[in-house]
Formats: structure tokens, C-alpha cells, sequence
């Protein structure tokens, strides 16, 4: 699986005008709906590209082999899923930036791969797509919080996104597996 640090040089080399959080974020809320990558993938992570020519084989290898590990990380029975943020060395206000750019990327990934009938989500699967709808409008100043608070509540907030990202792709799988594969609307 790519580090954080190299999901963020791969961005800079196919000048994506994303960071590593919001591609992490995009890809895994885009294999929460569909089973594989297509091209639709390479269309919002070249949306601020001029012409897309920077993005080389390499590039389309180790973002499919990101998928590949996403894909493999929310189907443990393990819970292994990981959120790709930046280490706990850098700044607080920069890891709640991070999660807030993951989540906008993970709810854009829903969008893109297209949605099936929100209404046949359970209401706490709907409340979780909300919940992370407002955790990418955080604020990424931490106001009066003590830096042990503050910590606390990047922890917290970050294990909650992350049972929450399983939890929704589960959701998605068991409506597959209960409609046959349900209508995709795009």
C-alpha cells in the first residue's frame, strides 16, 4: 500500500490539484459502489490537468494497486482498513484539513461511481453519509481546545470516519447481494 507521503508525489507528478487524502478518500468511496476503477476515476484525478500527458503507466499502476489494497482492506473480516492521512508529527490543524479533504473525496467517489436508491439505505447508513458530509466542512482551526483535546478529538473523529467508510461499503455489498446488482444511476 503507498504512504501517504507517496500517494502525495504521485499527485505532484500528474499535477492532480488533489492531495493524497481527498484521491485515498475518492477511490474508496468510489469501490464502495463499483467493484473495479474505470475511467471515470482518471477524470477527477485529472480534473485540474491540462491534457492529462504527465500520467505514465507507473502512475495508472499504482493507483489501480491502491484500489486493489482499498478493495482488499474493506473486505477483512479484520478491520484493516486505514485511513491515508498524514503522520501524527504533522501540524493538527493539517491532519483535520486532511480528513475533511478525505471525507469530500470519499462522498465525490460515492457520486461518481453513481448511487442506487437512498432510500433503500438503512437510516443509520444515511446518517453516516450526513455525519461525513459535515466532517468535510470541518474547520481546521481548533479554536480554544487544549492540544491534548485537540488530539483526542482528531483520534476519535478519524476512528469514526474510518468504521464509518466500512460500514457504508458493507451497506452497499448487502443491497447488492439482496437485489442482484441494484440499478446504478449515474
Amino acid at each position: 500500500m503507498l504512504e501517504y507521503n507517496e500517494l502525495q508525489e504521485l499527485m505532484k507528478e500528474i499535477a492532480s490539484g488533489i492531495d493524497a487524502a481527498e484521491c485515498h478518500g475518492f477511490i474508496t468511496g468510489y469501490l464502495c459502489i463499483s467493484d473495479t476503477l474505470d475511467a471515470s476515476v482518471w477524470k477527477y484525478l485529472c480534473a485540474g490537468m491540462e491534457g492529462g500527458d504527465a500520467i505514465t503507466e507507473r502512475h495508472r499502476d499504482e493507483i489501480y494497486e491502491l484500489g486493489r489494497d482499498i478493495t482488499l482492506q474493506l473486505l477483512s473480516d479484520e478491520f484493516d482498513f486505514e485511513l491515508l492521512q498524514p503522520d501524527s508529527t504533522s501540524p493538527a490543524a493539517v491532519r483535520c484539513q486532511s480528513l475533511s479533504e478525505w471525507c469530500h473525496g470519499f462522498l465525490s467517489g460515492l457520486g461518481v461511481a453513481g448511487t442506487i436508491d437512498w432510500s433503500a439505505l438503512s437510516g443509520q447508513c444515511q446518517e453516516m453519509v450526513s455525519d461525513l458530509s459535515e466532517v468535510a466542512r470541518l474547520d481546521p482551526e481548533p479554536g480554544e481546545q487544549s492540544a491534548e483535546e485537540i488530539e483526542q478529538s482528531l483520534t476519535e473523529l478519524g476512528e469514526y470516519v474510518r468504521m464509518g467508510a466500512v460500514y457504508i461499503h458493507d451497506e452497499f455489498a448487502r443491497l447488492k447481494a439482496e437485489n442482484g446488482n441494484p440499478e446504478v444511476l449515474h
